[in-house]
């Protein structure tokens, strides 16, 4: 059995529906849950875990600060009674299904694995087909190596920028407390300005190896120096030179098939978000250009012609998904708009998200003016 955990920020209606959504998919998978919500939307959010939650344990962790997410994290980890934990985050829909996860975590556990990323699959740099080095063991769901000081450099090899830990994780609770240990030093030190300095003398990935030299020193003294603000999660992930060992070996799962996806960051590997994939917005209804620059263009189609308007924006980590505009000024269109007809007659226009695969159907000799809203008209 693992247990479901939760320790994330909820301050928008945005992330508040996609939490909603996202929890009441993948919650009825686990019968443990430990959760503390952060963000002005913290309530809105433990009232419904209390709803929706059916399994036989649920614990509150809402008492504990929130302003050290290692901290806080560790202080829930004494009370998970279980092997294994899933850490979940909300941003991460499931797309395939839900008995898929139920296998994916059963063989996790009967081979006592340390660590599995479940999400990022396209983007993720070491995958089943290139294992093979490692002398893996494959699985029906997962395929799994050892982790070791004998292997580690060759996983660098493989993949230069292969995470041995994302927060996108089932992991051991062994494991992941290694990682909080190592993590929680009496005092942490980040200011932007600092970071900002680093990243100007130092490019990804050496930003990072430049911050764990540096770190491995000021541990003597208890301390650390953080990349991210104290209370994120995102100290917490390590690249595989900064992994530092505390036994002699571990076991690392990799997935075989897709289980979950961002809704909004390719990480590097186009089409890897949910926006990209024509999937999100889960509302097809447009609620806001103000923010978007644009570009437009005039066309004359005839009657009959048909015109695909799709657009995929190529920004790595998308806020806003790209939107569209058709103004007809003359003529008669009908878009096809995910299951909708929707008809637009002369002077009038209409909004679409151009990632949801409007297609265009013109009725009569019509003349349009298309615009696309996009983050990358910027500058």
């Amino acid at each position: 059995m693992i247990t479901l955990l939760l320790n994330i920020r909820i301050n928008d209606h945005e992330k508040l529906n996609l939490f909603r959504k996202t929890f009441r998919e993948l919650s009825s998978c686990f019968e443990e849950c430990f959760f503390k919500i952060r963000g002005k939307l913290s309530n809105e959010c433990v009232s419904y875990i209390k709803k929706e939650f059916k399994g036989s344990r649920i614990n509150s962790f809402q008492h504990l600060p929130e302003d050290d997410w290692a901290a806080t994290t560790l202080k829930m980890l004494k009370f998970v009674k279980t092997r294994s934990i899933y850490l979940y985050f909300e941003d991460h829909k499931l797309i395939s299904n839900k008995s898929h996860l139920k296998k994916v975590m059963i063989e996790f556990e009967e081979n006592k694995l340390d660590y599995l990323c479940y999400s990022f699959f396209k983007a993720n740099r070491l995958n089943a087909n290139n294992l093979l080095p490692l002398n893996p063991i494959r699985g029906t769901h997962i395929d799994f190596y050892e982790l070791n000081k004998k292997t580690i450099d060759l996983v660098g090899k493989i993949s230069k920028k292969y995470y041995t830990f994302s927060l996108l994780s089932i992991c051991s609770v062994d494991y992941l407390k290694q990682l909080l240990i190592e993590e929680n030093k009496r005092y942490k030190l980040y200011h932007r300005w600092l970071t900002g300095l680093i990243y100007t003398f130092f490019c990804y990935p050496k930003n990072r190896l430049f911050i764990f030299k540096v770190n491995q020193y000021l541990s003597f003294l208890n301390f650390r120096l953080c990349l991210y603000p104290v209370n994120s999660p995102f100290n917490l992930e390590k690249l595989w030179f900064e992994f530092v060992f505390k036994k002699v070996s571990y076991k690392i799962g990799i997935l075989k098939k897709e289980l979950f996806a961002n809704f909004d960051d390719d990480n590097g590997a186009l089409e890897e978000s949910l926006v990209k994939r024509g999937i999100y917005p889960f509302d097809s209804k447009v609620k806001e250009i103000s923010r978007l620059p644009s570009k437009s263009f005039k066309t004359v189609i005839k009657a009959g012609q048909k015109i695909d308007l799709t657009y995929y924006s190529q920004i790595d980590r998308i806020s806003v998904p790209p939107i569209l505009k058709v103004n007809l000024q003359k003529g008669a269109v009908e878009i096809k708009y995910l299951k909708s007809k929707i008809f637009i007659f002369e002077g009038e226009s209409h909004l679409f998200y151009s990632n949801l695969k409007p297609q265009l159907v013109s009725k009569r000799d019509s003349v349009i003016i298309i615009s696309v809203f996009d983050q990358c008209f910027l500058g």
